[in-house]
């Protein structure tokens, strides 16, 4: 049985947004969330998506909002084991810095070219999740292999000495 992945995408402008939605959607095991602002991907976190995309700077014209560092800051700290892709149109070495401080899984530059780019991240992260699922499920069932043998040991054991 597939396993269906969620994405969720933070981001402002609506219409980047839209072309990265479209770009994810090709692999039909990938459900994408988009989101305008930091606080409405906050609000749904406890769903635990595999991969969030953060625009460096989200705006709005009608509130103040949490910025796209405050968001990976507060994803870091509460839900350490999703990865978080920045993406921004500030390419500054100063943007960069900040960004690298908080250890994403990557950095990319906003531009439509990065499309395919971005949606290569989140295909490998998905892989690396993959991998890491079935190596705890091999982990659990060698686990219990040994068990399974120790306990037979054991009872082979008691049986030779009464």
């Amino acid at each position: 049985m597939a396993t269906t992945h969620k994405i969720f995408i933070v981001d402002s402008d609506s219409r980047y947004r839209c072309m990265l939605e479209e770009a994810l959607e090709t692999n039909p095991s990938t459900i994408v969330f988009p989101f305008y602002s930091a606080e409405d991907c906050i609000n749904v976190m406890e769903s635990e998506p595999d991969v969030v995309i953060i625009d460096m700077h989200l705006e709005s014209l009608y509130r103040p909002v949490m910025s796209g560092l405050d968001l990976l800051k507060h994803i870091k700290a509460n839900y350490p084991s999703i990865d978080c892709i920045v993406i921004s149109s500030d390419d500054t070495l100063q943007t960069a810095q900040q960004v690298a401080a908080l250890a994403p899984f990557d950095f990319v530059l906003k531009t439509e070219t990065n499309l395919d780019r971005l949606n290569a991240m989140v295909q490998i992260i998905l892989r690396h999740k993959k991998l890491e699922e079935n190596v705890s499920m091999y982990r659990n069932t060698f686990y219990l292999v040994g068990l399974f043998i120790g306990v037979c040991l054991l009872s082979a054991g008691c049986a030779v000495v009464f």
